[in-house]
């Protein structure tokens, strides 16, 4: 089978990517284009299907990154309304003594800045 009958043999949208095959083995040595004169439909088909996995793969490997991408704003919104509780339970339960609730953001501000840190810092490292 010549290589303009097999390229009409398919549909349109895989003759993009088999004709671009076809040419950059073309561009090769004697022995590429020996290969070039032995494909034939199953090798296109292979080379097709292998194609499509690759694709998929890489479609589902985005999939789980978005995915994991959402749990994590997650968390950070947890944490947020968790700390911003923390302050107002502070404020409520210590608003006639001043002087201790400034001591107690403070370490406490210190505390979340080092958890928030420390969780930076670990998922930097992670991500790597």
């Amino acid at each position: 089978m010549q290589h303009d009958e097999l390229l009409d043999s398919l549909p349109e949208v895989d003759r993009t990517a088999v004709n671009s095959l076809l040419l950059l083995m073309m561009q090769g040595t004697r022995e590429s284009s020996a290969l070039v004169e032995r494909m034939n439909p199953e090798h296109v088909t292979q080379a097709l299907e292998n194609e499509r996995q690759a694709e998929l793969h890489q479609f589902q490997k985005a999939e789980l990154e978005h995915k994991g991408n959402n749990s994590n704003r997650l968390f950070m919104f947890a944490v947020v309304l968790v700390v911003m509780g923390l302050i107002v339970t502070i404020l409520v339960l210590f608003r006639n003594q001043p002087e201790m609730v400034e001591k107690i953001l403070v370490a406490t501000g210190g505390l979340i800045a080092g958890a928030l840190g420390g969780y930076g810092f670990g998922k930097s490292k992670r991500d790597k």
